[in-house]
């Protein structure tokens, strides 16, 4: 439901607070929230809450969209 609220932007335009939407299996979504400097947060299951890089291998492969609510 997060994924359609709000207006999707591109992802080169993203601002801190913007959601940003993996696609992590074949039904299973993530999401994120963008802060600056192309780092998010994020919950996992292993870390906790957690900060990591858009331009990391498994999330830029993963990536779906970004939403500005």
């Amino acid at each position: 439901m997060q994924a359609r609220l709000g207006k999707e932007i591109r992802k080169d335009d993203l601002k801190a607070g913007d959601l940003i939407f993996f696609k992590t299996g074949s039904v299973s979504e993530h999401v994120g929230i963008y802060l600056e400097k192309n780092k998010f947060l994020h919950a996992s299951q292993k870390q906790g809450v957690t900060i990591s890089r858009l331009d990391n291998v498994y999330w830029k492969s993963n990536y779906w969209k970004s939403v500005r609510i």
